[in-house]
């Protein structure tokens, strides 16, 4: 037995006890047991073989949900399963792709809607397959299972008894009767199928049909053209890549299409969306960077995704050997010739054009046409629509590429880096290169890889670039050579910038700190590295940075004449020394740069101290003419071209203007810098993928949502990990604010290993965990979750405080006081925590000269902090305190005045709970009524359904009419007895008291008593 990627068993017994053919051998010498390959059941448990009692198996039970092809599935149950109509329909997709599990969903459908369920398979035997073995096993399984007695069976139709457990043999068919005339075997087959239908629905599956004998083929001709009177569904499946041109089935399909009564369904490919949720069913904790490596190498077939699936888990990388075994079974029927292009073809990948085959494969011209005919046939090779070839999967081609022998591998390579050395085409040198270091022409793959990463720096790849170049420089470190073309020092600078343009800084600053560490003693060379490093630290948030470095260079370079290194040394340090808060340094580097720039003509550089300069303005607090400064920056720059100063400068143009507590504003300026840089392609560059991300999340703030949506759609770019995590998280955060809380959660879970890599994620996701969890009433997964994100963050950065605690303190308390006033949780369990919290808010206004010098969207948080501090020290025994009224009344309308459309409806919602708590019903009714008119607009789905389960909220629900028994039993309520423990405290029946607590709930429009209790705690009715 072997196990599938799920643990589902699949193995799979013939019936009658057939084994499977003998192993084969590849050329690798490993050997492949084909019946194992050949049934791929994803998802599907298939029983053991029952033995030799002429019994069948159970029908094949899923494993997990069904997943994807909605429509596909609901139309079969419509057509076989639903109605009482006679249907038949053929199910073809390639092998992998769900016929299956599709076919497996529609059986248990029809069982739970009372059919009956037939199910037969055609097996791979070869040429001693004997004729109608799925009719075999169809029969069997109704006679077990009851639907006919075999007695009855033989007597009525005795051309059936031969396929019968107890019948005279106990097989396939070959009665000398029913061999002679197999016409009248059709009918009786035909005949017994309508008997079955005339007293209960009839569903008939056939499996893999493209392995059906001759004769079951006719048969299937037959029921197929004489259709069915009664309820009878019949399905056939089949593998449409194994139909190559002369396959006997592709004639019968043709046949078979043409019948009025036969409907085709062709089965493609999952979605990309429809596979990660196979995989995140399967493995809820897999990463989403396997998970999107799998759906890339999958190609949307969801046996292979899951078999893949079960290689990530186990960390490993290349192809299962049960997956090689099915993919290469389809090399094994090819004739040498074309076995030997197919391996040929390996080798270059998954595509390759008919030119350089011609010039890699030893055949002649009409060799080679027909080998590629029978490959194509074989649906091995599909032409592209340049004139080349295409395995039919990717897998495919790595499969046979993996299979290769290691000589045959490195001549093969040899050849392809011979024939591209004779191209001029467009990605000739990236071919070139990676077809040179595998054949160990290292000389040659040197010099390919630095021209593929110049090539791709010209055509706006700078992530295929940057490749290349970090291939050149480990080529250059296995054999070092001082005939290359180019230096050390210069190609690494050269990987740096692509890195950086790549999205990448991290991974900018490792390389060129490696070549920092190696470089000779040329204090030019040490100086562009140093002056590199400092900026890539400084686009990746670097916490200690290289700043020693620098000012060793500049005391270097001031000894000789100035020049354009020791210009962007100054206007580098300056904005370290800006991001540590050196400002009067900073000043100082900003204009000793600017002046040495303006001196030897550099533009670049004068927008690039120019920026700083103006940022320093905005420090100082000359906002406008910071926003001047920098605006003539953004003018300048776009007239100069200058795509990387222009983007810089108007991301900290919107800084300064959401510094300045105008988040609109500053979404609208960083959505320009997001379209210019994409207008020149530079989607990745520094400060153009973080502006992307700052004016998604400042739309989020201001209910701007579609266009957070279409900042956050990144699917053509290639990401880091990091700009891929910083992404998820903002599109968290907006899928929380939908009322998407538990895929949320979810999702901030999955990148809680990021917290320590960046403050952004860690501080959004961790939010998202607190207010889950504190929604959800987990007081303790809440409390741990800002624990571990406070943990986090000052073992990364040493923080002791920052501004979000301002807000996460006042969400926790919230959650705090809601479950103290609702009886769930003791005040005093909580009173020293929420002391501590309320420190943590003072710590942060310690780093501040006062609590006026936050910005306004941490004045609001502060109000609401101060505001839940007072209702958790309420208890519900009065009306609330006036500093809870008060504070959240100013939150609003600070909210109101930054234009944070949701932060302002979740508060208007707490305002009206504590205005009708306060006696003031109808002005509850207004500001409630108002919540939720922003909620729907918004569609926060989330507070809507809040808002609309309160009758604060909704303004329906009379509390003043509450009678004293009532009041009685709501005290009970409060207290969390049952129905049956009210009634015997108030001495009446357990139904009185049912009716009473009903009667509350609707009075106070509650859902449940929990909920019910918190209202009255609430409102003081107690």
């Amino acid at each position: 037995m072997t196990t599938g990627a799920n643990g589902s068993p699949r193995t799979w017994p013939p019936p009658d006890g057939a084994g499977p053919p003998a192993p084969s051998v590849r050329a690798s010498g490993r050997s492949r047991t084909t019946s194992r390959a050949r049934n791929p059941v994803f998802g599907v448990q298939r029983p053991t073989d029952p033995g030799d009692d002429g019994g069948v198996p159970a029908l094949p039970s899923p494993s997990h949900p069904f997943i994807g092809r909605a429509e596909v599935l609901e139309a079969l149950i419509t057509r076989a399963v639903s109605g009482d109509s006679p249907s038949i329909t053929l199910v073809g997709g390639d092998a992998g792709v769900g016929k299956t599990r599709l076919l497996a969903e529609v059986m248990l459908r029809a069982n739970a809607a009372g059919r009956v369920v037939a199910l037969g398979h055609c097996l791979d035997l070869g040429e001693s397959s004997a004729p109608y073995l799925p009719v075999s096993e169809i029969l069997r399984r109704l006679v077990q299972e009851g639907s006919a007695e075999a007695d009855n069976v033989r007597a009525t139709w005795p051309l059936l008894a031969p396929l019968l457990p107890s019948g005279p043999r106990s097989g396939p068919v070959d009665d000398t009767a029913t061999m002679q005339d197999p016409s009248a075997f059709f009918a009786s087959v035909h005949s017994y199928l309508e008997h079955i239908a005339d007293s209960e629905r009839l569903l008939v599956v056939i499996e893999d049909a493209h392995w059906a004998d001759r004769s079951t083929r006719e048969l299937l001709t037959y029921l197929f053209t004489i259709g069915f009177r009664g309820p009878v569904s019949l399905i056939a499946s089949y593998r449409s890549d194994d139909l190559f041109r002369k396959h006997p089935l592709r004639r019968n399909l043709a046949e078979w299409t043409r019948l009025p009564a036969v409907h085709r369904i062709a089965l493609g490919p999952l979605t990309d969306t429809e596979v990660t949720n196979l995989l995140q069913t399967l493995a809820p904790d897999l990463g989403s960077l396997h998970i999107d490596r799998i759906i890339a190498r999958s190609g949307g077939n969801p046996f292979f995704a899951e078999e893949l699936l079960a290689v990530a888990g186990l960390d490993q990388t290349g192809i299962p050997d049960e997956l090689a075994d099915l993919l290469l079974l389809r090399i094994d029927s090819l004739d040498e010739n074309a076995r030997t292009v197919v391996r040929a073809a390996s080798a270059a990948g998954q595509f390759i054009s008919h030119d350089l085959l011609r010039r890699v494969v030893d055949l002649s011209d009409t060799e080679l046409d027909q080998a590629l005919r029978s490959i194509i046939e074989h649906h091995i090779f599909h032409t592209t629509s340049s004139g080349g070839y295409a395995f039919r999967h990717a897998l495919l081609a790595e499969a046979v590429a993996d299979d290769l022998l290691p000589g045959e591998r490195v001549r093969l390579h040899r050849r392809y880096a011979e024939a591209w050395q004779q191209s001029s085409h467009t990605g000739a040198a990236a071919a070139l290169a990676g077809h040179a270091r595998a054949a160990g022409m290292s000389d040659l793959a040197l010099r390919a890889s630095i021209a593929a990463g110049d090539e791709a720096m010209a055509s706006s790849g700078p992530a295929d670039a940057a490749q290349h170049y970090e291939n050149a420089l480990a080529l250059l470190a296995e054999a070092p050579t001082t005939d290359a073309a180019i230096s050390p020092v210069t190609l690494a600078l050269r990987a740096g910038s692509a890195l950086m343009t790549a999205g990448d800084p991290h991974r900018a600053a490792e390389v060129l700190r490696a070549a920092y560490s190696e470089s000779s003693d040329d204090i030019f060379e040490r100086a562009k590295l140093a002056a590199r490093i400092l900026e890539a630290e400084l686009i990746a948030d670097v916490r200690d940075l290289s700043l020693s470095a620098v000012d060793r260079s500049i005391r270097d370079l001031e000894k000789h004449s100035p020049d354009m290194t020791l210009a962007f040394l100054h206007a580098v340090r300056a904005r370290a020394l800006l991001s540590e808060r050196a400002l009067d340094q900073s000043a100082l580097a900003a204009t000793e740069a600017l002046r040495l720039a303006r001196e030897l003509e550099l533009p670049r550089v004068v927008a690039n101290a120019t920026t700083t300069l103006a940022l320093l303005d905005d420090f100082a607090g000359d906002a406008d003419a910071s926003r001047a400064s920098l605006s003539e920056v953004v003018e300048q720059a776009r007239a100069t071209g200058d795509v990387a100063a222009e983007v810089r400068a108007l991301h900290q143009l919107a800084t300064v203007l959401a510094r300045a507590d105008k988040p609109g504003e500053a979404a609208r300026v960083m959505a320009e810098a997001v379209d210019r840089a994409v207008a020149q392609h530079f989607p990745t560059g520094p400060f153009a993928f973080d502006a992307r991300i700052l004016s998604a999340y400042y739309s989020i703030l201001t209910g701007e949502w579609d266009q957070a949506d279409r900042l956050l759609e990144v699917g053509p770019l290639r990401i880091s990990e990091l700009l891929s995590a910083l992404v998820r998280s903002c599109r968290a955060t907006l899928l929380h604010h939908r009322g998407g809380s538990a895929v949320a959660l979810t999702e901030a879970q999955a990148l809680q290993p990021m917290w320590t890599r960046d403050m952004f994620i860690a501080v959004h996701t961790g939010s998202i965990c607190i207010l889950v969890h504190g929604e959800r009433g987990d007081l303790s997964a809440m409390l741990r979750s800002y624990d571990e994100l406070v943990s986090a963050l000052q073992a990364s950065l040493q923080l002791n405080a920052f501004d979000a605690q301002i807000r996460l303190s006042a969400e926790i308390i919230g959650f705090l006081a809601t479950a103290v006033l609702a009886r769930q949780a003791r005040p005093a369990d909580y009173t020293a925590r929420v002391a501590d919290l309320m420190g943590d808010v003072e710590r942060v206004i310690a780093l501040r000269s006062s609590s006026r010098s936050l910005g306004l969207e941490s004045q609001a948080w502060l109000c609401r902090a101060r505001a839940e501090h007072a209702r958790f020290e309420w208890h519900g025994t009065a009306s609330p305190p006036t500093e809870a009224l008060n504070c959240t009344q100013e939150a609003v309308q600070i909210f109101d005045t930054l234009g944070l459309r949701y932060d302002a409806a979740r508060t208007r919602a707490r305002l009206a709970e504590l205005l009708a708590a306060s006696g003031h019903r109808s002005r509850a009714r207004e500001v409630a009524a108002a919540a939720l008119a922003e909620a729907r607009s918004l569609g926060a789905r989330g507070l809507v359904a809040a808002l609309t389960s309160h009758p604060r909220g909704n303004g329906s629900g009379d509390t003043t009419q509450l009678t004293p028994r009532e009041r009685d039993v709501l005290a009970l309520l409060v207290e969390g007895r049952t129905n049956g423990q009210i009634a015997a405290k108030l001495y009446i029946s357990t139904k009185t008291a049912s009716v009473h607590v009903s009667n509350i709930l609707g009075k106070l429009g509650a859902s449940t008593r929990t909920e019910a209790a918190a209202i009255a705690a609430q409102r003081g009715l107690l």
